[in-house]
C-alpha cells in the first residue's frame, strides 16, 4: 500500500512538472511565433532600400555580354531568383510579363539567378538553372551567380525573390521602387 502511494504521488508530482514545463515552452513559442510575424509584416511593410544607394556592379550576361552599370540605362530593373525556391517559380511568369511592358520605353532589365555550385550537382536543379535562365532571357539580360557574387553583393540581397528600380545617376546608383513580392511587381512599372 505505501508503495502505491509513494508511485502515485511520484506520477503525481511528474505530471504538474510535465504541465509546468509544456506552458512555459508553450509561452515562449507564442511568444517567438508573435515577434516573427511582427518582424516579417514590419519587413514587408517598409521598402528598407527605397531610395538607398547601390554599389556600382560589373559583370556578364550568361550570352556573355558584359554588364556595366554605370552603362545600363537611365532607370533599369533588377530581380533576384534563386533555384530551389518556390516563390521565385511562382513571380517569374509575372516577372516576366512586366518586364516585357516595361522595356519596350528602353528600359533595360538585368536577372540575377543565385544558387550554390554544389546545388548544380544534381541534375534537376542543374535542369532548373536552364530552364529558369532561359525564360528569363526572354525579357532580360541574365546573371548566374554562385553564391553572393557581383550584383547579389551590391544589392545585398539576402532574400529571393526581389525586384527593385534603380535610377542611374552621376553620382550613383538609387533604389527607386522595391516590390517585395510578386504581388507588388506592378510597382516596377511606375515611378
Amino acid at each position: 500500500m505505501v508503495i502505491l502511494y509513494v508511485l502515485c504521488c511520484v506520477l503525481a508530482t511528474g505530471l504538474i512538472i510535465n504541465m509546468a514545463v509544456t506552458s512555459k515552452l508553450s509561452g515562449a513559442v507564442s511568444a517567438l511565433r508573435k515577434d516573427l510575424d511582427h518582424s516579417y509584416a514590419e519587413q514587408l511593410a517598409t521598402p528598407h532600400l527605397l531610395g538607398s544607394t547601390v554599389a556600382h556592379f560589373m559583370t556578364h550576361s550568361t550570352q556573355g555580354a558584359p554588364i556595366d552599370s554605370t552603362a545600363l540605362s537611365e532607370e533599369f530593373v533588377v530581380g533576384f531568383f534563386m533555384i530551389g525556391c518556390p516563390p521565385c517559380k511562382t513571380s517569374l511568369p509575372l516577372f516576366v510579363d512586366v518586364c516585357k511592358r516595361i522595356r519596350t520605353d528602353g528600359t533595360q532589365i538585368v536577372s540575377v539567378i543565385r544558387y550554390e555550385s554544389g546545388e548544380l550537382d544534381d541534375e534537376a536543379r542543374a535542369e532548373e538553372l536552364r530552364k529558369l535562365t532561359s525564360r528569363l532571357e526572354e525579357c532580360s539580360h541574365v546573371v548566374t551567380e554562385d553564391g553572393d557574387q557581383e550584383v547579389i553583393s551590391a544589392f545585398g540581397a539576402t532574400a529571393f525573390p526581389a525586384f527593385y528600380r534603380v535610377q542611374n545617376r552621376q553620382d550613383g546608383l538609387y533604389i527607386a521602387t522595391e516590390a517585395p513580392t510578386a504581388m507588388h511587381l506592378s510597382a516596377l512599372e511606375r515611378v
